[in-house]
């Protein structure tokens, strides 16, 4: 699989595991119980625990050939990483469990790590239209933080990833522009140094 085509892949992944998951487990979307509920359900544990790691892998991949594309030294690629740990933590370690602490710290480093990584991913391209993503990713992070406040667990944690994902679906679709850019902004580098 390409790394472009990872991204859209690993999203699609992820919204139909959690969809079904949560048909099964009669989750909603106004419910005040979270996505990560479904890693406790005997019927959707499998199923949300596997979706989950192989969309991991998938981003893993997809941020790899961003990576290549952007500067030398971009704390990118380490940052995103970071982030896809926490997701595979979340997917590996139960919220209901004795290490529920460790859960929630692995999803709170994934929340805190996406802004941040688009952030970087938009520094080191040529649009202002990726640092637009960046904030729209921060305040659906801050919006996440306010549903879950309010009870609204499944809504506080589709809303940050919906972001993230956007962005995902955004750089795969602008991929071969965005990597024709980044060559002629090389070679301007190179023939000025």
């Amino acid at each position: 699989m390409s790394e472009r085509a990872a991204g859209p892949v690993a999203v699609a992944v992820l919204w139909a595991t959690v969809a079904a998951g949560m048909h099964r487990a009669g989750l909603h979307a106004g419910d005040d119980r979270t996505i990560s509920l479904l890693g406790t359900v005997p019927a959707t544990a499998g199923l949300f625990r596997a979706g989950l790691l192989v969309a991991t892998a998938l981003l893993v991949l997809f941020a790899v050939g961003i990576g290549r594309r952007l500067p030398p030294r971009s704390p990118f690629l380490p940052v995103f990483v970071a982030g896809m740990a926490g997701q595979a933590v979340v997917a590996t370690v139960s919220v209901a469990g004795p290490w529920h602490g460790l859960h929630v710290a692995a999803g709170l480093l994934l929340g805190a790590s996406l802004p941040v990584a688009l952030g970087l991913f938009a520094h080191g391209s040529d649009g202002r239209r990726w640092a637009v993503l960046a904030w729209v990713e921060a305040g659906a992070c801050a919006a996440g933080v306010a549903l879950s406040r309010a009870h609204l667990g499944v809504l506080a944690e589709a809303v940050p990833a919906a972001g993230f994902h956007l962005w995902v679906l955004l750089v795969a679709a602008g991929w071969a522009g965005w990597e024709r850019r980044q060559g002629r902004m090389r070679r301007v580098t190179v023939t000025m140094s």
